[in-house]
């Protein structure tokens, strides 16, 4: 398995401890759920070999998938059984019953967890395979939890021979407490006295006190601390407590017997359920990984050695725990090779250049135990076979080292085994003795890496070498980034130039005293102050220019998705009038076929009854006008003038049928009486249009026979009526009502028993001529009122119950 598996390591020393590498495992093996898979992370090696860490990001990947889509096995009971496993294999072996039924559960979640794994194979096809497909354990789970409770305890189902123990214990037991009940109120229980059975020996028992002894013969198993009190199993109970004995010494016999027979199930099975812990373990290694990168902004680094080494936003992954509240972590950039071997960095004490360090190191560490990474997508960490790390104080006072001894110590392994595939992280190189001797051996040291092909990045403060880095090929310049506004570090890196140390600055900003700066200055010489002042300048600029930089990108991406918005705005409003006027046309060509229809059938009536041919063919050319103006149909129809001036007598035409009317007077506010051949109707104003100019054709009018009831002709007062009568009456309202063109129309029958509401609603239900139908508002007569609304069509019914 990966997580277990033999394989080269990376030659690293004492580089893990330094980089508080242990911290960040043990960060990891909380997250575990057994203790062998925290072991297991807490023991990880970086290794050299990439096959066996393309398995380990494999596993985790797939874990990733799952937890991102919210999806995570149910562990309950999920436990190693350890040593109880392998001794279930012994013969004669008896597990006790709160062991098993801690091993049913972890049975039981085995098989979740691999029913868990098959339902997502699609998802994480890698775990699924891991798993495979292993014999289900649910038998020998539910074999053991027909016998044992949750806790243990021996169910009296578990035989049938130790359920009928257990009755007759219980029988027995009874026979005992009955016999002592009568003897406690037939001899003793004086005023005071506490005459309670106790259990002595396993065997019910009367107390009683010394004096009264010889009222109640028997067997005493014991006596009160002050001897007042004597503990007697009467003579009459002695072969019932003796039944009991011996009934209890039969039941745990057929218990152990159960047991034994449960361990020996356990026992078959122990090969294929250490199997399974075994799966199990792995998949518990890489899900632990997984639960810790949850909801981070993590990557999987690249692994190409010839492209050099890049970090992209990268963070320290136990940084933030010591960050003040409020303090941000700052992500670092970083980039080194193919042609860059070396980077020198440079800036002042406080700048973060050790963090950059320790950042770096620790991540090549997790890329190369197959674990993702806190940065983003593009980094890239080649697979490295050696790793040297000098960062911090190191001094032995039992063999009085010094710490430039410490140092050079490890310059000098690093001298002698870093090459081509090694990396070499180095803090304040050459630091703490002679400047002149220090900058000498600093860059005969950096020359040897740089000769060998070594990928190294070193920080200090020796300002030679800053020369060094930017004459070499091969090597460059960084700098860690330092507000001098604000006086603070800003923890970014940024190449090509380097970084002043600002010890004077800093000095000043502590409050150092202004004559031993000034005294400082001078002996500085104008020289130094005026390379100082320089990079302090160029750092200023720089950070102009990249300031300018990120706000040109920034206005550039904003107009950018300003004009994709716009462009995709302006095609949705193309795409939907383009949908409005074919949905216009359609719905027109419905209602022109429509027309055709009813026109067709209102011909037929008319004939039957006797019109005029020229009244037909002047319906049939107003049809042929309509179907004209739809065919030429190019945007949406100016709607008609609303009608806002009027008097008695004016002509005015219904705008939902188009029908002609005549005003006959006002009907309260923005409502009139108009009369629509000999119908009498009150409609609303804005529901009437001006009636069109002379000479174009009008709707044939036509003559239904129905006198509307006064003012309220859309209403139909039903009240006091018998069903039968309200039928007919409510069939001839419909049929004026429709050809009136209302919309809707209220129908009073009252509240009372309910009878006749029921059924007007059937009726108004079953025809075709209602499109849907509801109780009105309280305001308006509640349960005593119906509402239909009319179909437009005279047919279809779609009903909306109240």
């Amino acid at each position: 398995m990966p997580w277990t598996t033999e394989a080269a390591t990376l030659v690293c020393g004492q580089a893990p401890a330094v980089l508080e590498f242990p911290e960040l495992l043990e960060d990891l093996a909380r997250r575990a759920h057994l203790p062998r898979s925290a072991e297991t992370l807490r023991g990880l090696a970086p290794l050299a070999g990439a096959q066996i860490l393309a398995a380990r990001r494999e596993r985790v990947a797939a874990w990733q998938r799952l937890l991102e889509l919210g999806e995570e096995p149910d562990l309950t009971g999920l436990a190693d059984p350890g040593r109880r496993l392998e001794a279930s294999r012994r013969a004669g072996a008896v597990l006790a019953g709160p062991e098993l039924a801690a091993l049913a559960r972890c049975l039981r979640a085995i098989d979740r967890c691999g029913e868990f794994l098959h339902r997502h194979a699609g998802e994480a096809p890698v775990l699924a395979a891991d798993w495979g497909a292993p014999p289900s354990l649910a038998s020998l789970a539910g074999a053991i939890e027909r016998c044992l409770d949750e806790e243990g305890g021996l169910l009296d189902g578990a035989s049938p021979l130790l359920g009928r123990l257990r009755a007759q214990v219980r029988s027995t037991r009874q026979q005992v407490r009955d016999t002592l009940d009568g003897l406690i109120r037939g001899r003793l229980g004086g005023p005071g006295e506490d005459p309670r059975p106790r259990l002595r020996d396993g065997r019910l028992v009367l107390p009683v006190r010394r004096e009264q002894r010889s009222t109640l013969p028997g067997i005493v198993h014991d006596e009160s601390g002050t001897g007042r009190t004597l503990f007697v199993e009467p003579l009459e109970t002695v072969e019932l407590n003796n039944r009991v004995t011996s009934l209890l010494a039969d039941e745990a016999k057929e218990a152990r017997r159960i047991l034994a027979e449960l361990t020996a199930r356990v026992g078959a099975h122990a090969e294929v359920i250490r199997e399974r812990l075994e799966a199990f373990h792995d998949l518990d290694v890489a899900l632990a990984v997984a639960r810790a990168c949850r909801g981070g902004d993590w990557c999987w680094a690249e692994s190409d050695m010839d492209g050099g080494l890049r970090l992209a936003a990268a963070r320290h992954p136990l940084l933030e725990r010591y960050l003040a509240p409020g303090r941000d972590l700052v992500p670092l950039d970083l980039e080194v090779g193919p042609e860059l071997r070396l980077l020198l960095v440079t800036g002042p004490n406080t700048g973060g250049k050790t963090v950059l360090l320790k950042t770096l190191g620790l991540l090549v560490l997790m890329n190369q135990c197959g674990l993702p990474v806190p940065a983003r997508d593009g980094t890239r960490l080649p697979l490295f076979d050696r790793l040297f790390v000098d960062i911090g104080d190191e001094q032995s006072l039992q063999d009085s080292r010094s710490t430039f001894s410490a140092h050079l110590e490890h310059l000098v392994q690093m001298v002698a085994e870093a090459g081509a595939g090694s990396l070499v992280l180095v803090d304040e190189i050459c630091d703490g003795t002679d400047p002149e001797e220090g900058a000498a051996l600093a860059r005969a040291v950096m020359q040897r890496w740089l000769d060998r092909g070594t990928l190294a990045v070193v920080s200090t403060h020796i300002g030679v070498l800053k020369g060094f880095a930017q004459e070499t090929p091969g090597a460059a310049n960084a700098a860690m980034e330092f507000d001098p506004v604000a006086r603070r570090p800003l923890y970014s890196l940024r190449f090509g130039v380097p970084g002043s140390s600002r010890a004077l600055a800093t000095a000043r900003r502590l409050g150092m005293d202004a004559a031993v700066l000034a005294e400082a200055e001078a002996l500085l010489g104008d020289e130094a102050l005026t390379l100082e002042g320089l990079l302090e300048r160029l750092e200023r600029e720089t950070r102009r220019a990249e300031e300018a930089r990120r706000q040109a990108e920034e206005l550039e991406r904003r107009h950018g998705a300003l004009r994709e918005e716009y462009e995709q705005r302006l095609a949705g409003a193309r795409r939907e009038a383009g949908e409005l006027l074919d949905r216009a046309r359609r719905e027109g060509e419905e209602f022109l076929a429509g027309a055709r229809s009813e026109l067709e059938r209102v011909v037929r009536e008319l004939r039957e009854s006797g019109a005029g041919r020229e009244a037909i063919r002047n319906g049939r050319e107003a049809l042929a006008r309509l179907g004209g103006d739809l065919t030429d149909l190019g945007g949406p129809p100016p709607s008609a003038p609303p009608l806002r001036h009027w008097r008695a007598g004016d002509r005015v035409r219904l705008r939902v049928t188009g029908q002609t009317a005549e005003i006959l007077g006002e009907a309260g506010e923005d409502r009139v009486r108009v009369a629509v051949g000999d119908l009498t109707l009150v409609l609303p104003l804005a529901d009437l249009l001006p009636a069109p100019p002379a000479g174009r054709p009008q709707p044939v009018p036509v003559d239904v026979g129905y006198q509307a009831e006064g003012l309220d002709s859309y209403r139909l007062d039903l009240r006091g009526l018998t069903v039968e009568e309200a039928e007919a009456r409510l069939d001839d309202f419909l049929d004026g009502a429709h050809l009136a063109g209302f919309e809707f129309v209220e129908i009073l029958h009252g509240k009372g028993t309910g009878a006749l509401r029921r059924a007007v609603r059937e009726l108004l239900a079953r025809d075709r001529r209602v499109r849907d139908q509801r109780l009105a508002d309280q305001g308006s007569g509640g349960s005593g009122v119906t509402v239909a609304r009319l179909a437009a069509d005279g047919g279809g019914n779609e009903q909306t119950k109240s």
